[in-house]
This record gives C-alpha cells, sequence and structure tokens, in this order.
C-alpha cells in the first residue's frame, strides 16, 4: 500500500487557517521530530486496533505542515518530510493487516469471508441442479432477533454480564461456521459463476476499464539459441586428377558445330514435311507446346535460316500471321544481291502461352 501526497497549489489554502503559519526552518524540524515520535506511538495502537482513521490525520497533518515549508529550499527539511511520509505509509499498510470491522471491532476471518463469496458465486449452479441449503443461517437469525428483544427489556443488566455476552458470541460463531462448512466441499471451476462476481466488482469499484488482458498474446519471448553440434565428417581422399584445360577455341568449335547441325536439321525437316511449294505459320512451325525454352531454339535456328536465304517470311493477306516457305535456288540468288530488312521478334512466356492456345498447338512440328 501506497500513499501520495496532495496537491495543495490546486486548492485554496489561507495560512490564518494552518495552524502551523508562520514557522521558521528550524520549529518545522522540530515539529516533524514530534512527529516521527507520534507515528511510533500509533503503530503500537495499530497492532491492537486496526484504525485507518488514524493514518488519515496524521497525513492531513504532514499536509498542513508542508504547506508552510513548501516554499523553503533547504535540503534537511525536505528529507524530513520525506522520512514522515514513508512512514506513514508503513503506518497505513500495518493498520490494514490488522483492521477490525463491525461495532464489536471484530476482525475479518478468511474463512467466513471465503464461505460467503462462494454462498454468492454458487446461487446459480444450486438452482440449476436443484440443491436445497441446510437452513443454519436461520437459527442464527432467530438468535440475534432474541438478543436484540432481551437487550431491550433489560439492557442494564446485559452489559453487566460480561459472561453471557461472550457466550452468545460464541454461540453465534458456532452457528455460522456450522453454516459456512456446507460450502467447503465446492472447489471446482466450473460450479462458480464467476461473472457474478465481476459484476459486483464493477459495479462497486472506481477502477477504469484496461486492457491488460490483451498484453497476453502481444508479449514475446527471447528466443534461446541452441548450438548443436555437428559430427566432423572426414571423406576419403582419392586420386589426384588434373582438369581439362578448355581454350577459347575449343568452345568456338564446339559451338560452331551444334548451331549449324541444329540449323540443317530444321531445314531438313521443314522440307521433308511441306516441300517446296508448301508453306506453314511461323508459330506453327517454331513453338514447341511442352517447352518454352525450345520454342526460343527454334527461333534462334529459324532467325539463321531466314538470314542464309534458305526460308522466306511473307505475311498472310488474309489474317495477317507470318508464313514461312523454301525459299528457291534462283530467287535465292536475287535476294543475295538485294538489301534485306532487320525484324526484332520478342517471345515471352505469356505470349508463348496465348500462341498456344490461339493456333491450337498441341504437337511440335519441329521433332
Amino acid at each position: 500500500m501506497s500513499l501520495k501526497r496532495s496537491h495543495p497549489e490546486e486548492e485554496d489554502v489561507e495560512q490564518s487557517g494552518n495552524e502551523y503559519g508562520g514557522i521558521d526552518v528550524f520549529g518545522a524540524l522540530n515539529e516533524y521530530r514530534k512527529m516521527q515520535l507520534e507515528l511510533a506511538k500509533d503503530r503500537a495502537k495499530a497492532i491492537k486496533d486496526g484504525d485507518i482513521g488514524t493514518v488519515v490525520d496524521r497525513l492531513e497533518q504532514v499536509d498542513k505542515l508542508f504547506d508552510v515549508v513548501k516554499g523553503k529550499s533547504d535540503n534537511v527539511l525536505l528529507a524530513s518530510d520525506a522520512k514522515t511520509l514513508v512512514s506513514i505509509n508503513e503506518l497505513a499498510e500495518m493498520n490494514v493487516r490488522n483492521l477490525k470491522l463491525g461495532e464489536n471491532k471484530s476482525t475479518l476471518a478468511i474463512d467466513d469471508m471465503m464461505g460467503y463469496l462462494k454462498k454468492f458465486l454458487l446461487k446459480e449452479y444450486f438452482d440449476l441442479n436443484q440443491i436445497t441449503l441446510a437452513d443454519t443461517q436461520g437459527s442464527l437469525e432467530d438468535s440475534n432477533e432474541d438478543g436484540n428483544e432481551n437487550e431491550k427489556e433489560d439492557g442494564d443488566s446485559r452489559r453487566q454480564d460480561v459472561a453471557t455476552a461472550i457466550g452468545e458470541r460464541f454461540k453465534e460463531s458456532t452457528i455460522r461456521k456450522n453454516y459456512l462448512s456446507q460450502f467447503q466441499r465446492y472447489d471446482e471451476f466450473p460450479q462458480f459463476n464467476w461473472f457474478r462476481l465481476g459484476t459486483l466488482y464493477t459495479n462497486v469499484s472506481k477502477s477504469i476499464s484496461a486492457t491488460d488482458h490483451l498484453l497476453g498474446p502481444f508479449s514475446l519471448e527471447k528466443k534461446v539459441r541452441t548450438i548443436n553440434k555437428k559430427p566432423r565428417v572426414i571423406e576419403n581422399i582419392g586420386e589426384m586428377t588434373r582438369a581439362e584445360k578448355v581454350t577459347r577455341n575449343d568452345l568456338n568449335q564446339d559451338q560452331n558445330v551444334t548451331t549449324p547441325e541444329q540449323v540443317k536439321k530444321c531445314f531438313k525437316q521443314l522440307n521433308k514435311k511441306i516441300g517446296v511449294d508448301g508453306r506453314i505459320s511461323l508459330f506453327e512451325f517454331i513453338i514447341n507446346p511442352t517447352s518454352f525454352a525450345k520454342s526460343v531454339e527454334n527461333l534462334f535456328y529459324t532467325s539463321f535460316l531466314i538470314k542464309e536465304n534458305r526460308i522466306m517470311l511473307e505475311p498472310d493477306e488474309e489474317q495477317g500471321v507470318p508464313y514461312i516457305r523454301i525459299r528457291p535456288v534462283d530467287k535465292a540468288k536475287k535476294v543475295n544481291n538485294s538489301n534485306q530488312n532487320h525484324i526484332i521478334f520478342q517471345l515471352d512466356m505469356p505470349t508463348w502461352e496465348k500462341l498456344k492456345l490461339k493456333f491450337n498447338i498441341t504437337k511440335s512440328f519441329l521433332e
């Protein structure tokens, strides 16, 4: 439990109404020492009585004293004020632990409080399962009513008879414990209506609704790094071999052998399937429906055939689609002596997919 000092600057405090008005530093220190002595005596009373009103009175006194000395810049004075507040805080904690309630100043038994709390939370459970409670509480109320009537009739004699009063209290305590003992066997979580307890707390408390319950899902735990030691693998070392040295001439020779052979292969298949007089769509000639990379290679080889005047590229007048046909030998000689035009053709994968659907290509022309 902690106490906070009120802010006097927010209130209109008149110096004439303050008992410490006009006091100097030495006088203020003397008042703080007196208050420390009184707090020591209050601790002894707090163990017996547990009266929180004493704490409130002491806090008002120290606030009034602070109103007078708050403008003085003295470290010893401020330290004494802080020490006094700490003592009042300890006194408040001690009073709360020994707090006594009721007219007879009796302490609050934790067993009785838990018993009545279970009774409050088990109401719906008893109604749902048709459980009837033992009517020992009624005898307690009857005993209280009889005692009240006797006090009215013969109040003076009962005040004098202390032994009778103690006996009545013991009887009431026994009846209360017997009544609350029937709730001890209920200890399972689903039996209690926790919503009633939350509603009661919300109604009687003045706390502001918070969202601390949302902090759980957002809490992050630092991941501990685990170091796994891998076993050392010892490989068997074989005989040393020297890598074959590849020169630029070797690369050029392999490329010259590979590319011309593929170009000749494409021309032979075109001549075999359509002949000199036939023609075929460029897309049906180059596109491989199962391989985009192969379609690009076929377009590359076709460009060499057009460059070497082995085939000719011409548009279709009706559809506007480019067609290819084998160029006759006499026309090939004339083209060699004329100017040539260059065409840049771009083939990407989306276009390749659309061309397959457009021309219904299911099998590659070039094998």
